[in-house]
């Protein structure tokens, strides 16, 4: 469920497992042979027919969402808050939060700021502000995690910041992504002009009348399940383990050097 960047590459390169020893990968990753994104949580269209365990959909930008929009601006006073325990990350999250700050106000919960919110840290969310950074710790493939959904589930916009195309895991005009500025400046004026307007505000939560956020649910593993008790599927191995799961050192901020894998601080 970590990226690359926080798990251990290094043991992948015991030639004992590293070469066609794993049948099967389990992970957040999309070409996963089981995705197992369960407690990330995910964001499903409102149908009768229910989601598959692996059609996780791609969302693209279009006109079919209806103008009129439930906004949950009234009441909220206060405009950006990042809850956070990793401090220092290879992507350097923490200067861009830093810089921002310094044109918007940013509340930061957790280990890495001075603010605490005891048990009604999520609620407090959707009471009170209406931005949340969900910036990832790494850019990885498919690494998305509830960062994401936390925002959406309780009623703030989330400003992200990652390694993929976040239209594959949201819903259209659900999200503020960092990489649209060229600079927190940028981005932090256009927080300001967002909450100047309840308007355009509310436009990011038109998502709702068409799309739920699910949490907790059990696909992964009943996937899982389904494969293991299919006796007709072909016996399958990954040639190069390693291989697959970083898959791009230099996207996902590995480093390879003299030692096999160097991690990035």
């Amino acid at each position: 469920m970590e990226s690359p960047v926080n798990t251990d590459p290094q043991s992948m390169l015991d030639p004992r497992t590293r070469f066609s020893f794993f049948n099967w990968t389990m992970t957040y990753r999309l070409d996963s042979d089981i995705v197992q994104r369960d407690s990330y949580g995910f964001v499903v269209p409102r149908s009768k027919h229910p989601i598959s365990a692996m059609s996780y959909p791609t969302f693209q930008h279009s006109g079919d969402v209806t103008t009129s929009s439930p906004s949950p601006s009234s009441g909220k006073k206060k405009l950006t808050a990042w809850f956070v325990s990793n401090c220092v990350t290879s992507i350097h999250r923490e200067d861009y939060v830093k810089e921002l700050g310094r044109h918007v106000p940013v509340d930061i919960y957790g280990k890495c700021g001075n603010l605490s919110c005891g048990d009604r840290c999520l609620e407090m969310i959707r009471s009170d502000y209406k931005f949340y950074v969900a910036f990832e710790n790494s850019f990885c493939t498919d690494y998305v995690t509830e960062k994401l959904t936390r925002a959406l589930l309780y009623d703030a916009v989330p400003i992200v910041m990652g390694g993929v195309d976040y239209n594959r895991f949201a819903p259209p005009h659900s999200f503020i992504d960092a990489k649209d500025f060229d600079s927190p400046e940028q981005l932090g004026n256009y927080l300001l002009l967002l909450n100047a307007s309840d308007s355009l505000y509310g436009r990011y939560f038109e998502w709702k009348r068409h799309f739920n956020v699910q949490l907790t649910t059990k696909q992964g593993w009943c996937h899982l399940c389904k494969l293991a008790n299919d006796e007709r599927l072909p016996s399958k191995t990954y040639d190069d383990i390693f291989q697959w799961w970083v898959d791009d050192p230099d996207t996902c901020n590995l480093k390879v050097g003299d030692t096999p894998i160097q991690r990035t601080s």
